[in-house]
């Protein structure tokens, strides 16, 4: 269930692949976004909202980093990494992960033997025999200092949110393109209005996106939630796009779902 528009707006953006050297959970055919870019978008929400300084694209360069692979296979499942930084003081590792199954990764980043940053990157709906391209930023710490990393593939599965459904909830608007901005710097990824048409209200919703190249790797996935939404009333979901380049998208896949029970 893909449905391909280009996003010619964002030809903007340059870089962001790889360098050279480089199913678990629910369906994700719940609905596709549409990929155009909405002149003006009717819930307020997402015209007005302002992320940190973390959402901006991450155009960052090769740099020099030595590497290690903990977990399960790992040289079997991450084929291709390297570190990065950019001009705005972030860094982190990205890579190709290749396998048959995925919830997380960790990369810890190091000063000589000193831990400076560990972050824990969620992975949500990877089917078995996807290309992942990931990006993982680290969270602290002083990017020149760093100078080397390591990503483990963690071992076991994490549980679910509960019992969930879909009932209830009515998409009334969807889309991929500027959904805010983080100073100057325009923030893309994808939008979803969901309205509650049951007479109570819900309990958490999720909303979980999975974005695609036109050769079908994965280079993105996330999620944004919410407590309980109002009986008759919407609330809009965002997932900004952490790469450089959005105009390569060519399929944005959604699921959204509540828990069961009010």
């Amino acid at each position: 269930m893909h449905r391909r528009v280009a996003l010619e707006t964002a030809a903007l953006f340059t870089g962001g692949a790889l360098a050279g050297c480089l199913q678990f959970g629910p369906s994700y055919d719940d609905h596709t976004v549409d990929l155009s870019v909405p002149e003006v978008w009717s819930d307020t929400v997402v015209a007005s909202e302002t992320f940190d300084t973390v959402e901006p694209p991450i155009c960052g360069e090769r740099a020099p980093a030595r590497a290690r692979l903990e977990g399960t296979s790992q040289r079997q499942t991450i084929t291709a990494h390297e570190f990065f930084r950019d001009d705005a003081g972030r860094y982190g590792v990205r890579g190709r992960y290749e396998g048959s199954f995925l919830q997380r990764l960790e990369a810890t980043f190091y000063a000589g033997s000193r831990p400076v940053a560990t972050t824990t990157h969620r992975v949500y709906g990877y089917r078995s025999g996807e290309i992942y391209e990931f990006t993982i930023v680290g969270t602290e710490g002083d990017p020149d200092a760093v100078d080397r990393y390591r990503v483990t593939v963690p071992d076991g599965a994490d549980s679910g949110p509960g019992p969930t459904t879909r009932d209830g909830l009515e998409v009334l608007e969807d889309g991929w393109g500027v959904i805010g901005s983080s100073g100057d710097d325009p923030v893309y990824g994808a939008a979803l209005t969901l309205r509650n048409t049951t007479g109570e209200p819900t309990r958490r919703t999720y909303v979980r996106v999975k974005a695609y190249l036109e050769d079908g790797t994965l280079v993105h996935t996330g999620e944004d939630t919410v407590g309980a939404i109002p009986p008759g009333e919407s609330h809009t979901f965002t997932v900004p796009y952490p790469r450089c380049d959005p105009g390569r998208i060519a399929d944005v896949d959604v699921r959204y779902f509540r828990l069961r029970g009010w």
